[in-house]
């Protein structure tokens, strides 16, 4: 592998996905740039419990449960994913 191939060795990245190909071919895809992965997680609940335990830098979500407004994840305006992992802790 080339030092280009490897442009995320190091970046934990936590996937919340719960189309199983999706979920597959971005692990897959990550990984060849060396990305370690968190997951994949199908549900929030399950992602929420591994990111209150673990660090990531950065998570992939499903849009679907983010933008619900009824969901402990759900975005707010300008929230990042982290804020909401972060607020979902306090709710």
């Amino acid at each position: 592998m080339s030092d280009c191939d490897n442009k995320l060795n190091g970046c934990r990245v936590l996937i919340v996905e719960d189309e199983y190909f999706l979920a597959n071919d971005l692990e897959v895809a990550l990984k060849s740039h060396g990305a370690s992965i968190i997951g994949p997680f199908g549900d929030f609940d399950a992602a929420y419990r591994r990111a209150a335990r673990d660090h990531f830098d950065v998570a992939i979500c499903l849009l679907y449960w983010i933008r619900r407004r009824n969901h402990p994840g759900a975005l707010c305006g300008g929230e990042t994913v982290a804020e909401a992992f972060r607020s979902a802790r306090t709710r």
